[in-house]
């Protein structure tokens, strides 16, 4: 969006975990993130640049050089990834493309019934990783996408999100294990958008992890209580786009020192900190995949 705000170079960091100065040796040394320049100097990026710099930390994580990934192209990168998580997916399976275009329909005639027999057939087809991996999460971003440029009204958004969230909350309650020791999964205080933490839920419950659901708004004590009271995992933590950023830090810094230690904390979304002593934050659902993978092994 032309009026889009742009990052200050402190906000990108905050937004990517990569440090101020790491992006300025970047973008010295490979030309990346390239930086629009005010008249006082100073830098400031478009939002798109926070997406792709989470994926070229998680490639670099995942053990590639930066200076082989940082000046990669697209296509280069999501070989580093083996991601299909971007507009490549919509290229590589038409079908994906073809069934979001059409839930998109269907919300725009506020044909509830058809939104959903689109949801159950791509959950069919994709299976539940990539039904929340790829056809979900692209679709609660172009909603949100349509509902910025006006494209979309507000009653059909809301339509579409509480069809979406009904859906998502019964395939993962459905995939739930029988144990006793649970995730705890819910946004912090002030937070009200829930699609991405049942997003989480589905990720959380497919890899044999039992979700016990919190949902939006949850008083900090809560959490405190129930995670010294009851057998916790983890607390896995939604911001979402809407959210002041700096307030969740502050909730989060709060959360950690009154939970045990012995208890991780992960926090993830649009709008996710970074740089919280002792909460990890995470990209994506590909990333909260493999840490739930590499906790389980």
């Amino acid at each position: 969006m032309e009026d889009a705000p742009l990052l200050s170079i402190g906000a990108l960091s905050r937004a990517t975990g990569v440090p101020v100065e790491t992006l300025r040796t970047w973008e010295r040394r490979y030309g990346f993130p390239v930086p629009e320049r005010l008249p006082s100097g100073h830098r400031r990026y478009p939002f798109e640049t926070v997406d792709r710099l989470r994926r070229v930390r998680r490639a670099i994580n995942r053990g590639h050089r930066a200076s082989e990934v940082v000046p990669a192209s697209e296509t280069t990168l999501r070989a580093y990834l083996g991601d299909a998580h971007d507009g490549q997916a919509l290229e590589e399976d038409p079908i994906l493309a073809a069934d979001l275009e059409e839930a998109l329909r269907a919300i725009a005639q506020m044909e509830t019934a058809q939104f959903e027999r689109v949801l159950w057939r791509a959950w069919s087809r994709l299976g539940a990783l990539r039904f929340a991996r790829e056809f979900a999460s692209l679709l609660v971003v172009e909603i949100g996408e349509r509902w910025r440029r006006l494209e979309v009204r507000v009653g059909e958004e809301h339509v579409a999100s509480e069809a979406l969230r009904d859906f998502l909350a019964k395939q993962w309650r459905e995939l739930q294990p029988d144990r006793p020791s649970a995730a705890f999964l819910a946004t912090l205080p002030g937070e009200t958008h829930v699609l991405g933490l049942h997003l989480a839920a589905v990720v959380t419950a497919l890899h044999r992890t039992r979700v016990e659901f919190f949902g939006p708004d949850t008083p900090l004590e809560e959490l405190v209580v129930g995670a010294r009271q009851r057998e916790c995992e983890a607390i896995v933590i939604s911001v979402s786009s809407a959210s002041n950023v700096s307030r969740a830090q502050v909730q989060l810094r709060e959360l950690r020192e009154a939970v045990p230690d012995s208890i991780p904390i992960v926090v993830g979304g649009a709008a996710a900190p970074t740089g919280v002593q002792g909460v990890e934050t995470i990209i994506d659902l590909a990333e909260y995949a493999e840490w739930l993978i590499s906790r389980a092994g």
